[in-house]
């Protein structure tokens, strides 16, 4: 599919950015499996579409899956085009208090709480695996423009 004639869309997702309090952003260490978009790498939870799916119903859907978390009417943020994998990207925003207790990671290696200056330095810590891994560009893209 192409949109306006220039850009090829292979692929539309929906991630949450889940915050606290403009300090703390909730993250994923994506799994290391090459099937996956940007495996190893920490971003936000979220996934694809399913055929016919809303954007709305995904995001709730996915948070459902990913972390247990039962998102109470996500905010559409806006709309990103992620060329690397020709995908169409929703980002809705959830202000949630973080408290690692009352999440269950469902998917991935690991989730983290940090701050917005962690985030922006490009790599981020894992406690399980005792390493430093990248964080996905579009992620950085999107906390400056949702935080700035």
């Amino acid at each position: 599919m192409t949109i306006g004639g220039s850009w090829r869309i292979n692929k539309t997702v929906a991630l949450a950015l889940i915050y606290e309090n403009r300090e703390r952003v909730l993250m994923q260490l994506r799994d290391f499996k090459d099937w996956i978009s940007c495996p190893g790498k920490w971003g936000f939870f979220g996934g694809s579409l399913k055929h016919e799916e809303s954007p709305d119903l995904a995001i709730v859907r996915e948070l459902q899956e990913e972390l247990d978390f039962a998102a109470r009417a996500p905010l559409y943020f806006r709309d990103y085009y992620y060329k690397e994998e020709y995908a169409l990207i929703h980002v809705y925003s959830c202000l949630v208090d973080l408290t690692p207790e009352s999440l269950k990671l469902n998917e991935g290696q690991e989730l983290g709480i940090f701050s917005l200056e962690e985030i922006l330095k490009g790599r981020l810590f894992s406690k399980k695996l005792q390493s430093d891994y990248p964080v996905v560009d579009i992620s950085s893209r999107i906390l400056n423009d949702f935080f700035r």
